[in-house]
């Protein structure tokens, strides 16, 4: 046998066994080996082991190897066989046989299970003899279980579970199919197991039981302490002294069985065979007492229960050395605190490293002191600092980090033995010092780096806003000025305009005035010539009371005109319309007569000079006359205009 690594051995190709294990068998000093290669054996004599040999007539595919009323029977894909005087004999039958059963009730029937159904044999006082096909089912039926009620249940991998019912000829079957629909999680990987002399089903989601009351599937409480929800089981066994034997998705092991009836759960010293066992149809083997093999992808693999080699114990980590790694490596670290001379497992607040930016890579080199195989150790680090928790297991002991930043780091290292056993923790801290740009001082001026700048940014931001402000209130008073400009022009063209309309309205009542003046007068005049010639008839008639009459006539005429006064009138109104022309005409030449004052009236009037004459009363030389007498005594040069300047006084 080949050591694997303490309690367990291989038995392979080194030990002259080839191919892959499916079933081990013990009786009577001889241990036979099942392959995919045919039968092996070997013998013990006296506590002595011989070499492995191959059992004749055996080669090929070889899935169960058992004993049944006293004959050992090989399931082979090429039939049944049975081994007798070391040689393998065919039994006529049907090929591809899975297993062997006594069917129930019966004291000579063996129940087979083959690619294609099952099929019945029986013992004969001249042997095995196979004797018919079960008809009624033909799916495979590789695992096989009877319960109580001698009912036949067959697990198909992929299609369900199947529970058959003989007739009483032992020739036909009823068939009876259980899907989800009968409590099951799902139709996939469901298998039946007996267990304590009951029948047990593992499926994906745990370990279930059958109620022949309701006909479903419920979860089996006594598998519950030891297994979750979601456990899936490819091979569940009771061997002899009722201990349980599993193989799992994730873990193997074995609910080994106490004095008292309890149940202990092993299971952490099994789980590094999980990667060596046949990865096709898994196995155990029971045999002479407590010893269990294992079938493998390369033969099998020994474990003793009775031996208690797999009981774990208490176990430290140590961090064995801590370097900085770089073009030379440094030692940080030699393996433990040094305090008062005494070598102690913990580092002091004092005995923190500070270890400096530009050296921040760091190996730790960790092992476990206790006796053990070194190959099975597994690891488990953290780097507190910079890791949220411990990573998987790995098997390398040494752990190095690089590029680390500064910050305060506890580096911890838990191991785990091949017992499944977990360590205390071992750690170390230590400290990495900022690099020159990330230290306080550094932050310090940054800081006013960003004060001053902050300041500067700011100037500049009031200057650009001063600036800004000011061509604002340059365009602002610009835009201001333009628009007051435009208001002037607006108001002088407003003031001519209201100018022009008045100087025209003005006109207009001047050329008014003077044709109302000339009415007046003109009718002043006829009324004065009627009086010359009422008086002229008064002196003519001799009659006394036409005279009285007459006279009466002359006395009311006189009364009523007053030249004089409709002049005066004539004055105010020309004043008012001419802005006190006579007034002011007077006061800067008072040497003016009456008639020249009435001329310049005439003339501011701009009236005609035919207009004028009939107005004064004369004729047109004598307004032409006038004229030239009030030019003289306005002192006005020759070519000067007598009326352009009456209308700028």
């Amino acid at each position: 046998m080949v050591q694997l690594g303490l309690p367990f051995r291989k038995i392979n190709q080194f030990s002259g066994l080839t191919g892959t294990g499916y079933s081990a068998y013990f009786n009577n000093d001889k241990l036979y080996f099942g392959t995919n290669n045919g039968v092996y054996f070997q013998e013990q004599n006296q506590g002595t082991w011989s070499a492995i040999r191959m059992i004749p007539n055996s080669t090929g595919q070889v899935y169960q190897i058992k004993s049944i009323h006293n004959e050992i029977l090989i399931a082979h894909n090429d039939g049944a066989f049975i081994l007798k005087n070391n040689r393998a004999e065919k039994i006529e039958g049907p090929t591809g046989i899975w297993n062997f059963q006594n069917l129930k009730g019966s004291s000579s029937l063996i129940l087979v299970g083959s690619y294609t159904g099952l099929h019945l044999y029986e013992k004969k006082p001249s042997g095995i003899e196979y004797l018919r096909e079960i008809k009624g089912f033909n799916e495979s039926s590789r695992i096989i279980e009877q319960d109580d009620r001698g009912y036949i249940w067959v697990a198909h991998g992929y299609k369900g579970l199947y529970r058959l019912e003989l007739d009483s000829q032992k020739e036909n079957v009823n068939v009876e199919y259980f899907g989800p629909e009968s409590g099951l999680p799902t139709s996939v990987l469901n298998n039946v197991w007996k267990i304590n002399n009951r029948l047990v089903f593992t499926t994906q989601a745990g370990i279930f039981k059958f109620n022949e009351e309701t006909s479903r599937f419920e979860r089996d409480d006594f598998f519950q302490p030891y297994f979750d929800n979601g456990f899936l089981a490819h091979f569940l066994k009771e061997d002899q002294v009722g201990n349980i034997h599993f193989i799992g998705e994730t873990e193997i092991g074995v609910l080994e069985k106490r004095v008292d009836g309890s149940f202990k759960k092993i299971y952490q010293v099994f789980n590094q065979l999980l990667p060596l066992l046949n990865d096709d149809l898994q196995n155990i083997s029971s045999i002479q007492g407590n010893q269990i093999l294992f079938g493998a992808n390369e033969g099998f693999i020994t474990f003793n229960l009775n031996e208690n080699n797999y009981q774990a114990s208490n176990f430290p980590t140590l961090i064995r050395a801590v370097y900085l790694t770089g073009p030379s490596d440094s030692l940080l670290f030699h393996g433990s605190s040094l305090t008062e001379n005494n070598l102690r497992h913990f580092q002091s607040s004092d005995q923190i490293p500070r270890i400096a930016y530009n050296k921040a890579n760091i190996r730790f080199e960790s092992s476990n002191p206790i006796p053990n195989n070194e190959k099975e150790l597994r690891f488990q680090y953290w780097l507190e600092g910079l890791e949220e928790n411990y990573g998987d297991w790995v098997d390398k002991s040494e752990k190095a980090y690089t590029n680390l930043r500064e910050g305060e780091y506890t580096f911890h290292v838990k191991t785990r033995n091949l017992y499944g056993e977990i360590s205390p923790a071992a750690s170390y801290s230590f400290k990495i010092s900022p690099p020159w740009y990330r230290s306080a001082l550094a932050y310090f001026i940054y800081f006013l780096l960003v004060v001053v700048g902050i300041f500067l940014i700011y100037r500049l931001i009031e200057k650009r806003y001063q600036q800004k402000a000011q061509r604002l209130k340059t365009a602002s008073r610009k835009v201001i000025e333009e628009k007051e400009s435009e208001l002037k022009i607006t108001q002088a063209e407003i003031e001519k305009l209201r100018t022009e309309k008045l100087k025209q309205e003005i006109s207009i009542k001047d050329k008014e005035l003077a044709t109302a003046t000339m009415h007046l007068i003109t009718k002043n005049g006829f009324i004065d010539h009627m009086q010359n010639n009422l008086n002229s008839i008064t002196k003519k008639s001799k009659n006394q009371e036409v005279k009285n009459e007459i006279q009466k006539v002359i006395k009311n005429i006189e009364k009523n005109i007053a030249r004089d006064q409709d002049w005066e009138q004539f004055e105010i109104h020309f004043d008012q319309v001419h802005g006190d022309f006579m007034s002011r005409f007077k006061k800067e030449y008072a040497s003016l007569s009456p008639q020249e004052i009435k001329l310049s009236a005439y003339l501011r009037m701009n009236l005609s000079t035919k207009e004028i004459a009939y107005l004064m009363n004369i004729s047109v030389r004598g307004v032409e006359i006038a004229r030239y007498r009030l030019r003289k005594k306005l002192n006005l040069e020759r070519a000067e205009n007598l009326q352009e300047y009456i209308l700028k006084f």
